[in-house]
């Protein structure tokens, strides 16, 4: 049967093939559920095994081969799927499935398996949890097959939230959430093969979108966990690639990119998170990058832009992100014809920072200033040209000063509607980058667009703002200056 999911495995699997596949987006590759998917390995030889199917017996499970695939994980891939012994684990408990008792994780215990589920509706409460010595009595359903399936598979111990943290201890339940099993690759929970041969460019940024997209797709039973679930991958990516950490869930390195997610159907606001934090959503999301539209280097084309953040140091602030347009390479510099941005403008609003310092903690905590470029102009007189084949974005156009920019947004955002796009609206400029325009037709000549990157502001009372959608606009290399008749402005900009 030919379905989306499907076709979405086999992009999957060609990147697999071909490392060197291009053009297949983050999306892409964590659409798929595992719907038809055939497993890939690959020898000592370093020659793939051919291509098979394994018919699923949904009335049985076939233990063999799952002890093969860990087998084969634990020999092939032992420079990054070996057991981290961590002083951390001691700290947690473990359920010894043949006694059914908790015990203390120790290098005897190093071995053991992690349960990962929706717990569902109603009260749930496990008398004794998180207390070693606990004998274990008649336990939910999901639980007992867990405790059946690891005796089966002939492992001894296992973690289970529910059991193995004491729910009414938050600070241990922190602890255990975002410091333990998600990032310890000996409970399996990051042992995915078809992740780690996927070309991701060896770019930091598209590895985050991918999982942040991954992990956006399970549903909490309590959206108020998702920051705390998602910390032990923040964790593990904090020790590989960003080493400067995370504000709510977004990398300091690329935090500019990483404000631009778009919500995507269905999706609902959560109130418990920033504006700005793509946690605030209750649903998918897909994160902002530069490569499906531009180079891998994201920071390429810079300009001034500074992003500070509260702190607990004396001043009360920290500065989380800093670019200038001086950074930009000469050659790259010389390719921007008349660009406004260039110039040095005024600073308005200059006092955003000591607004952040007085802000009371709770809102000091979801709040960040920005020092950007911002655009002020009526979205009305856009006019609607297109939409893009998965119908995920729509494409406007607009004419400014004989330029035609391009506007491109997300299905799901306000800037779709008549009404979201009355009146003028605050755009606050975070990410540009620069491209080839690929449907030019003359490909003698050298046609270049500048993409820049978006959010529109909501205000909220004392100037403050709230993030409301990401959108895009492209603008022809050697047309720029039709920023300034888009009343371009420099401010800092608190977002909440």
């Amino acid at each position: 049967m030919d379905t989306s999911e499907r076709r979405a495995t086999s992009k999957y699997i060609s990147a697999i093939l071909d490392p060197t596949e291009t053009g297949l987006e983050v999306e892409d590759l964590s659409s798929t559920r595992g719907d038809g998917l055939c497993a890939v390995m690959h020898g000592p030889d370093e020659f793939p095994k051919p291509l098979s199917a394994v018919e699923i017996d949904p009335d049985r499970i076939d233990y063999m081969s799952i002890r093969r695939w860990l087998s084969d994980c634990d020999t092939l891939h032992s420079s990054t799927c070996q057991p981290r012994i961590s002083a951390d684990l001691h700290k947690i408990c473990l359920i010894d499935v043949k006694s059914r008792r908790l015990v203390t994780y120790s290098s005897r215990t190093s071995e053991y398996l992690a349960l990962t589920y929706v717990w569902g509706k109603g009260a749930q409460h496990v008398l004794g949890a998180g207390i070693p010595g606990t004998l274990l009595g008649k336990l939910p359903r999901t639980i007992e097959d867990a405790i059946a399936f690891t005796e089966d598979l002939g492992t001894r111990y296992l973690w289970v939230d529910l059991v193995c943290i004491d729910q009414s201890n938050e600070v241990k339940r922190f602890e255990q959430i975002s410091e333990n099993y998600l990032q310890q690759t000996n409970t399996g929970v990051l042992r995915s093969p078809l992740t780690a041969n996927v070309n991701l460019g060896n770019n930091a940024l598209r590895l985050y979108s991918l999982y942040t997209t991954l992990y956006s797709r399970r549903k909490l039973t309590e959206q108020s966990d998702a920051q705390d679930a998602f910390s032990g991958i923040l964790q593990a990516l904090q020790r590989s690639s960003y080493k400067d950490g995370f504000t709510w869930a977004l990398p300091h390195q690329d935090i500019n990119w990483a404000l631009l997610w778009e919500p995507t159907g269905g999706a609902q606001r959560s109130e418990r998170f920033p504006t700005w934090s793509w946690l605030s959503w209750r649903g998918r999301v897909v994160p902002g990058e530069p490569t499906v539209d531009g180079p891998q280097e994201p920071h390429r084309y810079t300009y001034d832009l500074a992003i500070w953040k509260s702190s607990t140091s004396s001043d009360g602030v920290q500065k989380i992100f800093a670019k200038s347009y001086d950074d930009m390479k000469a050659e790259d510099r010389e390719s921007f014809i008349d660009d406004p941005l260039a110039e040095t403008l005024p600073t308005g609003d200059g006092g955003r920072i000591t607004q952040l310092q007085k802000l009371d903690f709770e809102a000091r905590d979801l709040a960040l200033c920005i020092e950007s470029f911002v655009l002020t102009f009526d979205p009305s007189r856009w006019i609607l040209w297109g939409v893009s084949i998965n119908r995920k974005f729509r494409f406007f156009q607009m004419r400014v000063d004989c330029v035609d920019i391009s506007i491109r947004v997300a299905a799901t955002s306000e800037l779709c509607e008549r009404l979201g796009r009355k009146g003028k609206k605050t755009f606050l400029l975070l990410s540009r980058n620069m491209k080839d325009d690929d449907e030019y037709v003359d490909r003698d000549k050298q046609h270049l667009w500048v993409y820049h990157y978006l959010l529109l502001l909501g205000p909220t009372d004392d100037g403050i703002f709230e993030r409301r959608c990401a959108l895009r606009l492209k603008i022809p290399q050697d047309g720029l200056r039709v920023l300034k008749s888009l009343n371009l402005t420099r401010r800092q900009v608190l977002l909440v």
